[in-house]
């Protein structure tokens, strides 16, 4: 890793994105991937699409929480939780080289490369 990608980490705000399109996401300690970590294995190259190094990446699961609102009625099996439901539908890959993260959302199959914005309060955003 170089001195400048340090300083990139570094100077964030946050490890991982607080929220993912406005929710807040609890996030996993990071683990090394190996082979049947995930289940059923992502579909994104063996490369980091970033410094393209092959060393295995570090991996972290976050688990986006829904808050309703108190004007909100939950239907479902939500109403059974309180005011919050959780899925575990994130998990991220950091390249162990240059910490480049992307994160594989597990209902959609997309894969979302973050940038410095994404460590910010604010969280990550799908944009467009």
């Amino acid at each position: 890793m170089s001195n400048s990608d340090q300083l990139r980490i570094d100077f964030r705000e946050h490890d991982l994105p607080p929220r993912w399109d406005g929710d807040r996401v609890e996030w996993s300690e990071w683990t090394a991937l190996t082979e049947g970590n995930i289940c059923p294995p992502p579909t994104s190259s063996e490369r980091c699409e970033q410094c393209r190094s092959t060393a295995a990446p570090m991996s972290s699961r976050g688990t986006v929480i829904t808050d309703y609102g108190p004007n909100v009625v939950p239907i479902g099996r939500a109403r059974l939780i309180g005011r919050a439901q959780r899925s575990h539908k994130l998990v991220v890959f950091r390249c162990a080289d240059c910490q480049h993260d992307t994160v594989w959302e597990i209902d959609t199959g997309q894969h979302w490369d973050l940038d410095p914005s994404d460590y910010t309060s604010a969280g990550s955003w799908s944009i467009g």
